[in-house]
Order: structure tokens, then C-alpha cells, then sequence
């Protein structure tokens, strides 16, 4: 705990010291900044979930009524509940490419700060033991030199105060990008691709952790192969939900 403390102040520190230096810049569209990491219209542009599915995180919007979307109660999601910080629109969709394929791993820490708000307002946060980031598997590591995911954790963890377990979870084959297919084929896709360590997760609740969230096949299928592993539970967070 200390450590962690000692931790954040001593890269508030630095960040303080780079700034004398490099003036910042808005992360989404690179306008000069007196302080902080977003411009105004950035900032207004990030949009908060209203009225969220409690199960996907879905937006529902103002007026809805009913404990679960309409998908959810057709479909089961393989996770308990979800949250997720904001839409995937403007400038949070902004941000979230920047990490991933610009290589700007600053970007992680605002969004994995957003993300541990959203866990830190959800009504399972007490039930978390274990943090684990959805997995990419080796080529793409590899090529991205990390995973977008496990940065967003690591905030995550700093927040809730439970650890990281990284190699709890892991993919073992790659699976064709997400983007473009259809939902049936979005879960084929990933079907069989994480292998989970049984011994490890047998009993525990754990939160698994994206920066994104689609349709939700991708956590899904992460939270079926630890509940086949033996998790008790299974909660889901992302950054951004489309």
C-alpha cells in the first residue's frame, strides 16, 4: 500500500517536472493545454452511459425500464455484471485508437483511470479478488509491445487495491479482428481461443478487464473459460461500450 502510494506521487512528481518542459497536449486532439489531459471539447465530448444494462453496460438511455436489455434477457451473457466508463464515440474512440495503434501509452492511464471510476462505482466492487486483463495473443503482443488491457488493470488495481493476475488467463491461438464481423461470427471466432489456470481461479470472483466493449463476445467468452475453470463469479469492465 505505501509502495503504491510512494509510487503515484513520484510520477506526479515527474509529470509535474515534464510539463515545465513539454507543455502538454490534449490526448484526443493535441491542443495545448495549461493542465490536465483533455481540452474542454474533448472532455465534453467524452459521453457518460445512461441508464446502462447492469448486466453489459449497455446504453439504454433515459426512460428505460426493466433490469436487463433486451439482448441480455434473450442471450446470457458468460459474465455476472458489467461497467464501462463511456460510449465508444468521439474523442473516447479518439483516445482508445491512439493507444493501441499509435503506440501513445499515456493514454492508458487516463483511460484506465476512468475505467477503476466506473468499477469503484459499481455495486460488485466489494465481491472483486482478482483482476485479469482480457489476453492478446503472442504475435500480437509482440508486434503492439503490449497489451492495451493490462495497462488499463494495472489502474484498476491501484483503485480497488486487488491484484493483477495476468497468467490467469491467457490466449493460445489467434483469432481473426473483431471489427466487421456479425455477432454469431464474432463468437465463433473466439470460441476455444483463452485457456484459464483451474487451480488458480477455482472459487474466486474476478473481474476481467478491456478497453473496449462491442458486442460484449470477447469479455463473454473470457468469463465462460474462467467459469469452466472454476470462478465463482465473473464481472466485466471496459473503457468504452459501443
Amino acid at each position: 500500500m505505501r509502495a503504491r502510494r510512494m509510487m503515484s506521487a513520484a510520477r506526479a512528481v515527474l509529470g509535474a517536472a515534464l510539463d515545465l518542459v513539454y507543455p502538454p497536449r490534449c490526448y484526443a486532439c493535441d491542443r495545448d493545454l495549461a493542465r490536465g489531459r483533455l481540452c474542454e471539447g474533448c472532455r465534453h465530448g467524452l459521453v457518460p452511459i445512461l441508464n446502462p444494462c447492469p448486466r453489459c453496460a449497455s446504453p439504454r438511455g433515459p426512460g428505460v425500464s426493466g433490469k436487463r436489455c433486451d439482448q441480455c434477457r434473450s442471450t446470457s451473457p458468460g459474465f455476472r455484471g458489467a461497467v464501462a466508463a463511456v460510449e465508444y464515440e468521439g474523442p473516447a474512440s479518439t483516445l482508445v485508437q491512439r493507444l493501441k495503434y499509435a503506440g501513445e501509452r499515456d493514454q492508458a492511464y487516463l483511460l484506465g483511470e476512468m475505467t477503476a471510476g466506473a468499477v469503484l462505482d459499481a455495486p460488485f466492487r466489494s465481491e472483486i479478488q482478482a483482476i485479469v486483463p482480457v489476453p492478446l495473443d503472442r504475435v500480437r503482443r509482440r508486434e503492439r509491445g503490449f497489451n492495451q488491457a493490462r495497462l488499463l488493470a494495472d489502474e484498476v488495481s491501484r483503485a480497488l487495491e486487488r491484484p493483477v493476475r495476468e497468467r490467469w488467463l491467457v490466449r493460445h491461438r489467434a483469432t481473426l479482428p473483431q471489427a466487421g464481423l456479425s455477432r454469431r461470427a464474432r463468437r465463433r471466432n473466439l470460441e476455444g481461443c483463452f485457456r484459464a489456470r483451474g487451480k488458480a481461479v477455482a472459487g474466486r470472483t474476478i473481474l476481467i478487464v478491456d478497453d473496449v466493449m462491442t458486442t460484449g463476445s470477447t469479455l463473454a467468452e473470457a468469463a465462460r473459460t474462467l467459469r469452466r475453470a472454476g470462478a465463482k463469479a465473473v464481472y466485466a469492465a471496459a473503457f468504452a461500450r459501443a
